[in-house]
């Protein structure tokens, strides 16, 4: 969601002030010397450099996240938060009761899924 009103967080002026204090979702996240992982990643807390994060990593069995086609999706609902490859659940976080900290649950294990 982005903001409507009061600001972005690139002013400074947001709602809950500037980054990540504002909040980031990262559906995607590929570092270049990796091309066979991706990470997907909340941002909150504090403002930068005193954010906290979470995040999940997904990597491919073979081949590269570059050089090949991949569906990426994230669900968002008001208590949690999943994201796919390709149709496969690889990550959840939940939101805590009385708190605004998404913590990590690990998907449910299936032949498909890459799960621990």
């Amino acid at each position: 969601m982005l903001p409507t009103e009061g600001g972005t967080q690139v002013s400074g002026k947001g709602h809950y002030g500037t980054w990540a204090a504002s909040g980031e979702i990262d559906i995607v996240e590929l570092i270049g010397h990796q091309p066979e992982k991706i990470h997907g990643t909340l941002l909150y807390g504090g403002q930068w450099p005193r954010e906290q994060s979470s995040s999940e990593t997904y990597s491919l069995a073979s081949g590269d996240f570059i050089r090949e086609f991949h569906i990426f999706a994230l669900e968002w609902e008001s208590d949690q938060i999943r994201w796919f490859v390709d149709s496969v659940l690889y990550s959840t976080r939940l939101k805590l009761i009385g708190s605004l900290k998404m913590v990590p649950v690990l998907p449910h294990p299936t032949e498909n899924s890459i799960c621990c």
